[in-house]
């Protein structure tokens, strides 16, 4: 199914609009993490960009090297909880609302999953990394 321009030219408006709330009335300070999935997390942001699926998707495509992004259908599936969202999904995301992709907890257990991999990180560094956080 193809987007007629019109559609196209509302969503690109709607990103270069900004926030439909004033200015005055939003907090002063930014969350910089959440607890919240993804599920709970990725539509009140979008919200807050005035931005759809479709406009978040576009956006994900020109953060993307290979401009391939992430689709529409897979945006609805991750707020849907069809999906779990993958570390580079996630930084596309975060690229286009202008977050760090630590904001998401998906994104920072993704990170642990790492430091403990001692395939990845080496044995004596995964052990190290274990002992601290079992303190």
């Amino acid at each position: 199914m193809t987007r007629s321009p019109a559609t196209r030219e509302r969503d690109l408006a709607r990103l270069q609009r900004g926030p439909r709330r004033p200015v005055a009335l939003q907090l002063v300070t930014k969350k910089t993490q959440t607890d919240e999935p993804i599920t709970a997390a990725l539509k009140p942001l979008m919200r807050e960009h005035g931005l759809t699926f479709r406009a978040l998707a576009e956006l994900t495509q020109a953060h993307d090297a290979g401009g391939r992004g992430v689709t529409f259908a897979y945006l609805c599936a991750l707020t849907s909880g069809r999906e779990y969202p993958s570390r580079r999904s996630l930084e596309l995301i975060a690229a286009s609302l202008e977050i760090d992709p630590d904001y998401f907890p998906e994104y920072r257990l993704a990170e642990l999953r790492d430091q403990l991999n001692g395939r990845e990180v080496g044995f004596q560094a995964a052990w190290r990394r274990y002992l601290e956080l079992a303190r």
